[in-house]
């Protein structure tokens, strides 16, 4: 047995019936967005009314027990006990071996071998691996130059500019390393971010320059898990991701007039609508 959260029971229900978020929004008549969000566990976004309807609708579409689910939607640490799938060895039949009958090795006479080359078909395999071999040799001859040659010239190089350039080249990759970039792909109320070549710890910084509440929440960080509510006495936070995680949801209730950084560099909002519940997944690399 295993335990995990109610929106994962519901995402993995779902899915075991083939089923997408599209066609269970058209089915029910709930928002996309709604969905999502009990499927992120994030009933906190929702009123106790729509929260009571929505995951009654939704268990009882996917043939699942609705009860212990409206009893625990509001604890955020609530976890259902699910059976493991067994994973189930193939059994295999043997089989009889026939063996095979090997032909005994007979001497080819020289015409033999002259009438077997006759034949273009058989000939041109010939061809094929002697081009080949010569192939490889030419290859094996090119790297041994290739190291020959830099042997040479790094013998030939005086030991200060050696030096130099070896300076240059470290400072070079030490630049490149620390330099982490930020890609970002909109789809709907979704954001997806990849920040790659950080090694360091991540920041995320949040502000708005409205006095309208604005409840925002961040996954696998120093936040708190219910999040917290931007308005007009707090007009940013600021979180940071732990160390062992690679993969964080920050949710924003509304996007107007909201900055997102992540590491100082500035996320583009601009593809979200302002008025709806938006989604950042953010994969570090």
């Amino acid at each position: 047995m295993k335990k995990v959260s109610i929106g994962e029971y519901l995402s993995t229900a779902r899915l075991a019936k083939d089923l997408t978020v599209e066609e269970v929004s058209v089915e029910l008549k709930i928002p996309m967005q709604y969905i999502t969000v009990m499927e992120h566990n994030q009933f906190q976004f929702l009123t106790k009314e729509k929260a009571d309807n929505y995951l009654k609708s939704y268990a009882d579409f996917l043939a699942l027990d609705s009860q212990p689910l409206l009893k625990g939607y509001e604890d955020p640490d609530f976890r259902i006990e699910v059976e493991e799938e067994e994973e189930v060895e193939p059994i295999l039949e043997t089989q009889e071996q026939v063996p095979k009958m090997v032909e005994p090795f007979t001497k080819w006479s020289r015409s033999d071998r002259f009438e077997y080359l006759k034949n273009p078909k058989r000939r041109l395999p010939l061809v094929l691996m002697s081009l080949l071999t010569i192939l490889l040799l030419g290859l094996m001859a090119w790297a041994v130059y290739l190291q020959i040659s830099d042997e040479i010239r790094k013998e030939v190089l005086p030991r200060s500019s050696l030096k130099q350039a070896s300076n240059q080249v470290q400072a070079q990759e030490n630049s490149s390393s620390s330099d982490s970039q930020l890609t970002a792909k909109t789809k709907g109320s979704n954001i997806s971010v990849s920040l790659a070549g950080q090694r360091d710890q991540v920041t995320i910084e949040i502000s708005q320059d409205s006095d309208q509440e604005n409840l925002v929440s961040l996954t696998n960080s120093d936040l708190d898990k219910k999040g917290i509510t931007l308005d007009s006495n707090t007009k940013e936070t600021r979180a940071t991701l732990k160390s062992d995680v690679d993969k964080s949801v920050i949710t924003l209730a509304r996007t107007d007039n909201v900055t997102v950084k992540i590491n100082g560099q500035d996320l583009d909002l601009s593809g979200l609508a302002k008025d709806n519940t938006s989604y950042i997944t953010l994969t570090v690399k």
